[in-house]
């Protein structure tokens, strides 16, 4: 089993076209800045890989936040 880490949205898009993965943890601010990257990574996911299992991470979340996520098909958020 292989595991790959991005640091970036951009890198984590490139992983994602790459190569198919059974599951995928994405934070919710994979950089750190105040963004919604996550999300971002689950709309690629859902769009090119459905078949992957999502799960989203982030210290920052709310109602808003997790209604889109599961709008998106994220398997498990926390």
């Amino acid at each position: 089993m292989n595991v790959d880490i991005s640091e970036n949205l951009e890198d984590a898009i490139r992983h994602i076209r790459a190569r198919s993965y059974l599951a995928v943890i994405a934070d919710m601010r994979p950089s750190g800045s105040d963004n919604r990257d996550g999300l971002e990574i689950l709309q690629v996911i859902r769009k090119e890989r459905p078949c992957t299992h999502t799960i989203l991470a982030t210290g920052f979340g709310d109602s808003k936040i997790e209604k889109l996520a599961r709008a998106l098909g994220v398997s498990y958020n926390f």
